[in-house]
């Protein structure tokens, strides 16, 4: 029997399928070996000759969705930054978003653009220890480098999508509204009281204040919408949009603890908003967890990739990741514990042996690339990996003696469009 979870929460239980025999295990290998494309390194700066395989997989795509199968492997952030060094270069994307408050994310965004700060500040201010790491931090000098020498290419941006706290958006609208002397103010600001004097995560909020608050919220968002000509009069037209985007995120905050929205769909939302009407006709590159960004996470319940996929189709591309063994930064789990453990780096044990990154194991490669929809159709890993298999994922917490709980039942090839394996993991190492 194995556990399926999502965002650390048990989300279903199924019984493993028989395993493979010697042979048939031995032809799927053999079969991923001859379409898995090696990677020489992870580091950014190393060129792309051993990234050429994306060419025709990412072709003219919009969104490039990069995923994690841990939110403390060192090695995937840095995977990813040389990832994102190769779209933006080859491929011409201009838009990073990562999972994290939207407006809290503009202090990054100053970072890169004009030099403002520094990347322990910026990184902090989108509250998660996951992003608070010397990897994530060496992505946002690159951006920032690539920005001071660009020269009549386009300007990098840096966005995020999430949102679990109100007060920056709430402080964001009340802000702009005095700012102009806008006759909206004193209302938004008597529809907001008391919201940022709350938890900043909600804890201990009951669900009836939430839906009070959510209504709250609403009405501060209908006023601005109805005073939207006055207030573009007042504003620039980026300016309107970006407090009522502002006043979005402080209604889909309560509406999510109060249980009307789930999270998924509301970042699906914003994500909608920056393609849409932040950075129109700009590519855009997605940084979440594997559980996030994935196709077909084994329940009935729409994730952030499935309402991407439904309203983009093929103009998205997603990228997965894996590991088997190692080291790995994150909470541990506390037996009868209300919250996570201590914050550090563990042991991450090696995959189930009925695991995808076990077999991705035998393969014998350090690292590699494979692109699940380029497999032939007629190949045995093409056959397995449409069936449902077991794929380790793993969130803030973790507990090493634990591992048999931390994997989800998944169709890889509905799951990814690629997929990328790490054989080795070891521990993101944090700013401070």
């Amino acid at each position: 029997m194995n556990r399926s979870l999502v965002d650390d929460r048990l989300d279903s239980e199924t019984t493993f399928e028989s395993p493979l025999t010697a042979a048939q295990r031995a032809a799927l290998v053999r079969d991923l070996c001859a379409h898995a494309v090696p990677l020489r390194t992870v580091h950014a700066g190393s060129g792309f000759d051993d990234l050429t395989a994306l060419d025709r997989l990412i072709g003219d795509a919009r969104i490039v969705a990069l995923g994690e199968a841990t939110h403390g492997t060192a090695e995937f952030f840095q995977m990813k930054h040389r990832l994102v060094e190769y779209l933006v270069e080859k491929k011409g994307f201009t838009v990073f978003a990562i999972e994290g408050n939207w407006p809290e994310a503009q202090v990054a965004d100053r970072l890169i653009k004009t030099g403002e700060g520094d990347a322990a500040t910026a990184l902090a201010a989108m509250y998660y220890w996951t992003w608070q790491t010397q990897e994530v931090a060496g992505l946002l000098h690159w951006m920032r480098q690539y920005n001071v020498t660009r020269g009549e290419r386009a300007i990098l941006s840096f966005a995020g999508f999430d949102m679990q706290v109100p007060k920056v958006a709430i402080n964001r609208v009340i802000d702009c509204l005095d700012r102009i002397g806008s006759a909206a103010r004193e209302a938004t600001r008597e529809l907001y009281g008391g919201m940022e004097k709350l938890d900043k995560w909600g804890t201990g909020t009951p669900p009836e204040e939430n839906r009070r608050l959510a209504g709250r919220a609403s009405m501060a968002l209908d006023l601005i919408e109805g005073q939207r000509e006055a207030l573009v009069q007042a504003l620039t037209p980026e300016e309107y949009r970006d407090i009522r985007q502002a006043a979005r995120i402080v209604l889909q905050v309560f509406e999510r603890r109060a249980g009307i929205i789930d999270r998924d769909r509301a970042m699906a939302e914003n994500v909608r908003w920056l393609v849409e009407e932040a950075f129109p006709g700009q590519k855009i590159v997605v940084w979440a967890h594997n559980s996030h960004i994935g196709t077909d996470i084994g329940c009935d319940q729409k994730n952030l990739g499935n309402h991407l996929r439904d309203r983009y189709g093929d103009q998205m591309v997603t990228i997965g990741f894996a590991t088997h063994h190692g080291a790995v930064r994150a909470r541990r789990s506390v037996e009868e514990g209300t919250k996570p453990g201590p914050l550090g780096a563990m042991p991450l044990a090696p995959a189930s042996g009925s695991s995808v990154e076990a077999l991705f194991q035998e393969l014998g490669m350090p690292r590699f690339i494979l692109d699940l929809r380029g497999l032939p159709k007629d190949g045995a890993a093409s056959a397995w990996l449409a069936e449902t298999r077991s794929h380790r994922i793993i969130g803030a917490v973790y507990d090493p003696e634990e591992d048999a709980q931390y994997y989800a039942q998944m169709r890889l090839s509905e799951m990814y469009d690629s997929i990328v394996f790490i054989s080795e993991s070891t521990a993101a190492k944090p700013l401070k």
